[in-house]
């Protein structure tokens, strides 16, 4: 196997290439680290809130998280909500309670 890789600020995009099979496979990875100290931070103090309480500041998704739901078929590839209900359990799911900035239920 022979690995390419390219390197941008935020995601990191490595080509492997599988000669055995003759195929190239794509891996995309990003740290999570600074999203989710930064979701902390704002969970901590509060600032999903808005002080009108008609919009709430929900949750912040790193890139190659939208890309997974968007091969789920609950967002685009651009970050639009595909299926309202699905992105509202996945949201709630505690398991992703790191993405959460707004502690509320959606």
């Amino acid at each position: 196997m022979t690995k390419y890789s390219i390197s941008k600020d935020i995601v990191d995009t490595n080509f492997i290439e599988d000669k055995s099979e003759g195929k190239f496979h794509i891996e995309r990875t990003q740290d999570l680290t600074p999203v989710i100290e930064e979701n902390k931070r704002k969970q901590s103090l509060g600032e999903g809130v808005s002080k009108s309480k008609e919009l709430n500041h929900v949750a912040s998704i790193p890139l190659v998280v939208v890309e997974q739901l968007a091969k789920q078929g609950i967002m685009s590839s651009t970050g639009d909500i595909v299926d309202h209900v699905r992105f509202k359990r996945w949201l709630n799911n505690s398991d992703n309670r790191a993405f959460r900035v707004w502690t509320g239920t959606v």
